[in-house]
């Protein structure tokens, strides 16, 4: 229980300003907040962290033994990246009005973003994978739901960018640390 707590809590902080919370705010801003649009962006969030979530501890369990557990310090590494990039988003011009393209461009955006790689760094560390997966699904939700209900302006300010540049020091230094626990 414990495992799924802090996966949602690390999932709803790590997608603060993020590229899908941005997009679904833009869209819901120009769409009037439609509920298709706030189940595309839940549907391809919960997609997309099951993909890395699973694919990402087959991937260690099939490493020989020991050697799993750095991926621990690569996810972290990249989420680190992540949060320290701008979130430059395009204006945006979907002139289809597509669920299913704009659920396509989520999903395949959140593939390595922040807040899945932290998750999948918390399943392997932790080995729970089924409670960091509902944990992040409950986190990654709220957040999307956030972006849509709320201004898009305000995911972008000075505040958002100082919070995802600590953030990333954070996960920076994180990564860091595990990766001198394994070579020690």
């Amino acid at each position: 229980m414990l495992t799924a707590a802090i996966a949602l809590v690390f999932a709803f902080t790590f997608v603060l300003g993020g590229y899908a919370q941005v997009i679904v705010a833009r869209f819901a801003r120009d769409l009037d907040r439609s509920a298709p649009l706030l189940a595309t962006g839940v549907a391809s969030s919960v997609f997309s962290l099951f993909t890395v979530v699973w694919l990402g501890n087959e991937f260690a369990n099939a490493l020989p033994s020991g050697w799993g557990g750095a991926l621990v310090p690569l996810a972290l590494g990249v989420a680190a990246i992540d949060l320290f990039r701008r979130t430059a988003v395009k204006a945006m011009r979907e002139p289809t009005r597509s669920f299913v393209a704009i659920g396509v461009v989520l999903y395949v955006r959140q593939l390595l973003d922040a807040p899945r790689l932290v998750v999948l760094a918390l399943s392997i560390e932790t080995g729970d994978v089924e409670a960091t997966f509902f944990g992040g699904i409950i986190g990654l939700s709220a957040a999307i739901a956030m972006g849509w209900s709320g201004r898009d302006d305000m995911l972008e300010g000075h505040v958002v960018r100082a919070v995802r540049l600590t953030l990333a020091a954070i996960v920076s230094l994180a990564a860091f640390l595990s990766a001198a626990s394994i070579s020690a």
